[in-house]
């Protein structure tokens, strides 16, 4: 199979010759990558915040929980990331009611819970 690393210019200076080059099988295995990375798989999740964290949720989230999409391959550090909230020592993260693991990928269903570590004394 005939590998295609092929730059903008190339492709528009040398059209005739890549076209040439490239079999259907090529074009397929092509169109599959593309596919695969820019129609990720996409599921239900639900995120809950708590404390002041919920300042971070829009105004039409009602008790501090949100329904979102997200997209196969996110973890819960990337959605609380997207929504503002800090994902610093200072936070305490769970999924599913338990601490994950830091690559952990998110599943449809997922409830992902985000809260402020309180330091007592």
């Amino acid at each position: 199979m005939t590998q295609c690393a092929i730059s903008v210019t190339d492709a528009a200076t040398n059209y005739y010759e890549i076209y040439k080059t490239l079999t259907c099988l090529d074009v397929c295995f092509a169109i599959a990558r593309i596919s695969k990375s820019y129609y990720r798989l996409r599921m239900q999740i639900q995120v809950k915040l708590f404390a002041t964290y919920r300042d971070f949720l829009p105004p039409e989230c009602t008790r501090g929980v949100q329904d979102m999409e997200a997209q196969e391959g996110e973890t819960a550090v990337s959605i609380l990331m997207q929504l503002g909230v800090p994902t610093d020592e200072a936070s305490v993260v769970l999924v599913n009611g338990r601490s994950p693991e830091p690559d952990q990928l998110l599943q449809a269903g997922d409830v992902v819970c985000a809260f402020p570590a309180i330091a007592g004394g």
